[in-house]
């Protein structure tokens, strides 16, 4: 069957038929080919020269979109405070999908500027690092770093309960050189210092390996002649129970021996 009708009335014929199809359709398919839509999709939309063009706005107009629903998907044309780009609704919040001056890649990315692009945040909330979905690693916003603590008091602070061994190990591989070097350019202060709040305990340690030849289990040196390579101390007020420095294996000294105490050399 055959119907005529004039354009106007043709135009609206259709589109009216069109809207009764597509209210009965189960899924439906644009194309200039006439293929049927595939059948897991609601909507199949097939072209070799167009494309699916979102709905764009700016930040302000995303964000003042009243009770937006799950999985709504706009295109914020302007920076905003994350970036152009593509952005959806979680449930929750807006997210950037993907912003214009794109991601981090799973496999690296190339063609990176120090200057702009970097991992972290650009307010003053901290930045965490975890795996195993645990939190590992968080950098505060004031910049320091903490290990095993989300409020690191310090630039670096690692806080790790691991019995029996040492929560950090720095090994220099080469035959020369230190495994570590602290230095302190300015002040009084101490460059390295080690402290033990567990009775028994020792705040500095150190061991020479190797059960032959040459080497220094703990090692001082001062370039002024008025200070001291390495020094030791106890408390000068009560019983005498302890000492400024113990040589089991005996003790050996070059260029003097200075100030010491008769008591404390001598056993008898």
């Amino acid at each position: 069957m055959k119907i005529l009708t004039n354009t106007k009335t043709g135009a609206v014929f259709f589109i009216m038929l069109l809207t009764l199809t597509s209210a009965f359709a189960q899924n439906v398919a644009i194309n200039n080919s006439g293929a049927a839509p595939n059948a897991s999709a609601g909507l199949d939309i097939d072209f070799n020269n167009r494309g699916l063009l979102i709905p764009r706005m700016t930040a302000a107009q995303r964000v003042a979109i009243a009770t937006p629903a799950t999985a709504l998907l706009v295109y914020q044309t302007d920076a905003g405070t994350q970036g152009a780009g593509f952005y959806f609704y979680n449930g929750t919040a807006w997210m950037p999908w993907s912003t214009a001056s794109g991601g981090w890649g799973l496999t690296g990315n190339a063609g990176t500027a120090i200057a702009t692009n970097f991992l972290g945040t650009t307010d003053n909330v901290a930045f965490a690092i975890r795996t195993n979905n645990a939190e590992r690693i968080r950098i505060l916003g004031t910049g320091n770093i903490g290990i095993g603590t989300a409020t690191p008091a310090y630039n670096l602070e690692m806080r790790v309960a691991v019995a029996g061994n040492y929560i950090a190990n720095f090994e220099n591989t080469s035959a020369t050189g230190s495994a570590l070097l602290a230095y302190n350019n300015a002040g009084t202060s101490n460059a390295l210092g080690g402290v033990t709040n567990i009775s028994g305990g020792i705040g500095a340690y150190g061991v020479h390996l190797p059960n032959s030849g040459g080497g220094i289990g703990v090692y001082g040196t001062s370039n002024s002649s008025n200070t001291y390579g390495v020094r030791g101390s106890v408390p000068t007020t009560g019983a005498w129970l302890g000492f400024g420095g113990v040589f089991t294996g005996g003790l050996g000294y070059l260029n003097g021996l200075y100030n010491l105490s008769d008591r404390r050399v001598k056993s008898n």
